[in-house]
């Protein structure tokens, strides 16, 4: 699977988070392969299962970035 079907199916536009997408589509690729023993990009549901994990790897990624703002925020608040 290509990073633009990847991107497409995540909606995302830019090449930006390239990078961080081509990572967490390696990660999606070596979790199938442990829990199944292959990665078949020609089988539809593998595709559906590996799309489904690079946006959860996404998803967890911005609320990380959400928590680490918000404990920024708090901490310079409390200076003031």
């Amino acid at each position: 699977m290509t990073i633009e079907t990847v991107k497409d199916y995540l909606r995302v536009d830019g090449d930006d988070d390239d990078g961080l997408i081509s990572l967490m589509m390696e990660t999606a690729k070596e979790y199938i392969v442990s829990a199944v023993g292959e990665y078949d990009e020609e089988d539809k549901t593998a595709n559906l299962l590996f799309c489904a994990i690079v946006q959860i790897c996404m998803i967890i990624e911005s609320l990380c970035n959400l928590i680490y703002s918000k404990g920024r925020l708090l901490n310079t608040l409390s200076r003031v």
